[in-house]
């Protein structure tokens, strides 16, 4: 089984170049890997559907902009390579492993890595704005083209709905465990939403006083405006490129999931969206 501050070569050796050598999955998951959040070459990649082999290879060629652990600083490429290692260790692909470990277990019908079959109950939906990096309406290589369906990114590749996001935050709200199924192990399901970087021996300060991160969760903070002004310090989400949220606030036993098709218009309302939903609490 992999420790958290096991190095990422240990699993993908290739991965050992550039100054990469003493990157640990910790980083991986706390984006404190110095690491890009995309590589240089990424709509180029996109335009040609390129497979996620492709940007595997590249992201292990790259450099890190920072020494790990000392910066925080977002990183699909990170998100990239916890999804390789998961395949090296189990020796099945990132795709059929959520869909048996998680989704099917959670009785999931709508939720799916890779989910290239389209079904009629779903709209057809454009995403605003082609001139975004990542190709919106306009392009063939989109959040919703069948190249980025097919594609199974493990930073942003999960297609699903808002009821059975919901039901993945309460996987985490539950501890791990959901209608007497149990999906995670108690401790690694609160692990996960445990502050993780407040406690980096060498973090900069600016970043221990503002972002906080579990393992792939974003904590409530002074600068996690998604969660609004009235969530708890208990609370744990994250947001979505394609202008998404999710987010639980066990304090107030209360989730939030926000799904739109306009990345740019939606990051502003995210706020206050969640400020609106904490507000109506009696």
């Amino acid at each position: 089984h992999p420790l958290l501050d096991d190095p990422v070569t240990r699993f993908v050796p290739e991965f050992g170049v550039n100054g990469k050598e003493d990157v640990v999955i910790r980083h991986l998951l706390t984006h404190t890997s110095g690491l890009p959040d995309q590589i240089p070459e990424n709509r180029d990649y996109r335009e040609n559907k390129r497979p996620l082999s492709d940007f595997i290879t590249r992201i292990c060629e790259l450099p890190i902009s920072f020494v790990p652990g000392t910066h925080i600083s977002y990183q699909s490429c990170g998100i990239a390579m916890l999804g390789e290692i998961c395949e090296r260790v189990t020796e099945v692909d990132l795709a059929t492993y959520l869909k048996t470990t998680i989704f099917d277990p959670l009785g999931l019908k709508d939720t799916a890595l890779k989910l290239t079959d389209r079904s009629a109950r779903e709209s057809d939906v454009k995403i605003a704005g082609e001139g975004l990096t990542h190709g919106g309406s306009g392009t063939d290589f989109d959040w919703n083209s069948d190249y980025w369906r097919g594609f199974g990114a493990p930073w942003g590749g999960m297609l699903t709905t808002v009821e059975e996001m919901t039901r993945l935050l309460l996987l985490f709200r539950n501890g791990g465990a959901i209608d007497n199924q149990r999906i995670l192990s108690a401790r690694s399901a609160a692990m996960m939403v445990e502050d993780h970087t407040s406690t980096l021996p060498d973090l900069a300060d600016t970043n221990r006083r503002g972002q906080r991160w579990g393992l792939g969760w974003r904590l409530s903070g002074r600068q996690a405006g998604m969660f609004g002004d009235l969530a708890s310090l208990e609370s744990f989400g994250h947001g979505g490129a394609t202008g998404t949220l999710a987010w639980v606030d066990p304090a107030e036993d209360v989730t939030c999931v926000i799904f739109t098709n306009d990345p740019d218009a939606a990051g502003s309302l995210h706020g206050r969206i969640s400020n609106l939903v904490l507000s109506a609490l009696p």
